[in-house]
């Protein structure tokens, strides 16, 4: 980076700071050019305008932002990896770079037209690539079945919006990033928040108790249900839950009447196992099941968690998954 480089990285990164302190309107180009330590005639020496001075802010921004996420895609990562990249990389802007994302995201009408094409082309290159990833993670069981378009406008409205809160006292960018990340992944709701009705929730005690050990799915009744489930999955980068471990975890989360939060550690992650049995609700698997617990004589018993775990759909308007 030579000389002129630098200096006109030093007037975008000032401009930044003045137009988010003051507001875009407010700021003139000798009010840059005092802040930076130069006379008005010299500044013009770097930049045309102020418009000009938007128009390097956004393509310092987006190219950066866009040559991670090329290469995430182009390597054929997990697509939660990439997706989580996207968050970690506009928090660690915001945190280093202030100005920069309230310029990118208010002031874009501001660039001059002839720059305009280059600067629209880029954002919709990077919405496009963040719509590919989540169409991968759909693609591959990780994200559910929703709008791929809406799903990566939620967490671009997610990531957006940074720059209004964001803070160091609320954590290194990374950290912050990461936990915006799983609310986005897991969802805002908790498994109480599902669990119970809207009006009135209850909050879980500390202690829960639960019921001695049961005998867990028989090999019997295993071979019973297991054709009517969807053939078994394969997640890169970790083994894939396999489905009678996840059926073992519901058979023990409904006997207990545990909240999903709640099932034991050795289940594994309680997403995974809530996760698995919303889908299973959605696409038919539990009615089938359902169906193989009401018929099968002998294993009725045995099965009749299925039962419960399948409750009642027309409440399940009003009462969310249980």
């Amino acid at each position: 980076m030579n000389r002129a480089d630098e200096r006109r990285g030093e007037i975008a990164r000032t401009a930044a700071l003045l137009f988010e302190r003051h507001g875009f309107h407010n700021v003139s180009v000798g009010d840059v050019a005092e802040a930076v330590g130069l006379s008005k005639p010299a500044l013009y020496h770097y930049v045309n305008s102020k418009a000009e001075i938007v128009a390097w802010i956004h393509d310092e921004l987006i190219d950066e932002l866009l040559a991670r996420l090329e290469r995430d895609v182009s390597a054929n990562c997990d697509p939660r990896a990439g997706l989580r990249q996207v968050l970690v990389g506009t928090v660690e802007i915001v945190a280093t770079r202030p100005g920069y994302l309230g310029v990118f995201l208010e002031h874009q009408r501001e660039i001059p037209r002839e720059l305009r094409a280059h600067a629209v082309a880029r954002r919709d290159r990077f919405e496009q690539l963040v719509v590919t990833l989540v169409e991968r993670g759909m693609d591959q069981g990780l994200l559910e079945q929703r709008s791929a378009r809406m799903t990566s406008l939620a967490l671009l409205a997610i990531t957006n919006w940074s720059y209004q809160w964001y803070r160091p006292e609320l954590g290194a960018p990374v950290e912050v990033a990461e936990q915006m990340f799983e609310t986005f992944l897991a969802g805002a709701a908790t498994p109480l928040g599902l669990d119970e009705p809207l009006e009135g929730i209850s909050v879980s005690p500390t202690e829960v108790e639960v019921s001695e050990p049961r005998e867990l799915l028989s090999d019997d009744a295993w071979a019973e249900i297991s054709p009517m489930l969807p053939p078994q999955g394969t997640g890169p980068g970790r083994r894939w839950r396999n489905h009678r471990e996840v059926l073992d975890a519901i058979a023990w989360k409904i006997d207990n009447d545990l909240a999903w939060h709640e099932l034991p550690e050795d289940f594994g992650p309680w997403r995974t196992i809530y996760q698995r049995y919303v889908r299973w609700r959605k696409d038919g698997t539990w009615d089938r099941l359902s169906e193989v617990a009401q018929q099968r004589g002998r294993f009725t018993e045995e099965l009749d968690w299925v039962l419960k775990a399948g409750g009642n759909r027309r409440s399940e308007s009003h009462r969310g998954v249980r």
